[in-house]
């Protein structure tokens, strides 16, 4: 349910979470640093969802676990 003060739902009626608030900060950068920031959270998210099994994350991304783990040593996700 989403509760708002008007007739129409607006941006600031959605509920926020950490990754729209990062993705928010990343106007300021150039389009491959936006990229980059969008794909590190994305890659996060999965392996949060299925409990760090970096096999399945792979899978779900269609990236192939050596691109998986050459993008987690990239991001530094659970350094």
């Amino acid at each position: 349910m989403i509760l708002g003060d008007g007739e129409w739902v607006r941006a600031k009626d959605l509920p926020r979470d950490e990754a729209s608030e990062n993705l928010s900060l990343a106007t300021k950068d150039s389009l491959d640093e936006a990229v980059e920031a969008y794909e590190k959270i994305h890659i996060e998210n999965v392996l949060r969802e299925v409990d760090g099994d970096r096999t399945r994350a792979a899978k779900i991304l269609g990236v192939s676990r050596s691109s998986l783990y050459r993008k987690i040593d990239k991001f530094g996700i659970g350094a």
